[in-house]
């Protein structure tokens, strides 16, 4: 008889939870690329959001970008004190199509949220 899953623990690899896309190759998708990566991975991490599982995000290192967006999706986040966090995007006018405004504006307070949007600067956990 199988067992069937309860919990996933994901954890990264190298000193890094999840560091996102490549910011460059981003800057090159014309609209229609864009839009179908900005769908796409808002749908996988719906997909995360809902699974029955409870999901636990170990963040250890850079979590970055799409990074947070996943790490949101999860149903618990444990970080390490050397964990950074930032959505360097939005320093280039690069907001996340992830649904991670969402999932990350109902995580943390208001303020903390604007500030971190706006400028883009990495915070440690």
């Amino acid at each position: 008889s199988e067992t069937p899953v309860k919990v996933l623990r994901i954890s990264g690899y190298g000193g890094s939870f999840a560091v996102g896309a490549n910011i460059l190759t981003m800057l090159k998708y014309s609209g229609y690329t864009a839009k179908g990566f900005s769908m796409l991975g808002n749908k996988l991490f719906g997909l995360l959001d809902n699974i029955p599982q409870v999901v636990i995000a170990e963040i250890d290192g850079f979590c970055m970008g799409g990074g947070m967006d996943f790490a949101s999706s999860c149903d618990f986040r444990f970080a390490t004190t050397r964990s950074r966090f930032a959505h360097p995007g939005s320093k280039l006018g690069i907001i996340t199509g992830f649904g991670g405004t969402q999932r990350i504006s109902r995580l943390m307070k208001s303020r903390h949220f604007i500030e971190h949007f706006i400028t883009g600067d990495p915070y440690s956990a």
